[in-house]
């Protein structure tokens, strides 16, 4: 169904193949999640969590840097090719990027196809809400339907195509002034460490990127 669940060793019966995490640090990302998202969020037990994975979706281009995209499977399908993506959409240059919600995508149904989706991580199902379009239809938007969505628009877009890197990198001073180009790919990059900061994106639990860490795999993504 496209989700996943963590049990405690009670709940489990000791060994059920379904992965198991830590209760105490599910614990520590369920009260801060709590605080963050409101009461509406109180049910889940500390011990017992539903996940969804989320993917990056990358656009190849030898001449120019690849396209990056968060992309969240619909709940439903198993196959992990439709659901909504979010990126900003624009250019390098004084035009700058603006955020983009693109609902009722689907990697078989779109002409400019990207790579395989790359799994980056899980996010706590109660995060996020699926949001059918009408007749099943590509619609794209900028205003946020779910916490998820809400996080990532508080990321602000490049609006420059340069900035000061010691507004974003604490460790700029031992090397200067040093110019960053900012695009899709900084964007993307700063809302994973915004959200696994968090503690609402984790390492899969199974899978092939099994215990591998969101900002690790990030690093591993294809840059053209």
């Amino acid at each position: 169904m496209g989700l996943f669940k963590t049990k405690s060793p009670e709940e489990d019966g000791g060994s059920s193949g379904i992965p198991t995490q830590g209760s105490s640090n599910l614990g520590d990302r369920q009260e801060e999640t709590q605080a963050q998202t409101g009461d509406s969020n109180k049910s889940s037990s500390p011990t017992s969590m539903t996940y969804r994975p989320i993917f990056l979706l990358v656009w190849p281009n030898p001449m120019f840097k690849a396209h990056w995209a968060i992309f969240v499977p619909l709940a439903g399908d198993k196959t992990f090719k439709s659901g909504k993506f979010i990126h900003v959409s624009g250019e390098v240059g004084e035009k700058g990027f603006e955020l983009e919600i693109v609902r009722g995508w689907s990697i078989d149904k779109t002409r400019h196809r990207p790579n395989t989706p790359f799994e980056i991580g899980w996010v706590p199902t109660h995060l996020i809400v699926d949001t059918p379009t009408s007749k099943n239809r590509l619609e794209k938007d900028s205003k946020p339907a779910d916490h998820l969505e809400n996080v990532l628009a508080s990321v602000k877009p490049p609006s420059q195509s340069l900035r000061d890197s010691k507004s974003t990198d604490s460790s700029s001073s031992a090397r200067g002034n040093k110019l960053e180009l900012s695009d899709c790919q900084w964007w993307v990059t700063q809302c994973i460490k915004k959200l696994v900061e968090r503690g609402e994106l984790v390492a899969p639990e199974k899978g092939l990127n099994k215990g591998r860490q969101p900002l690790d795999l990030l690093m591993a993504a294809p840059r053209h």
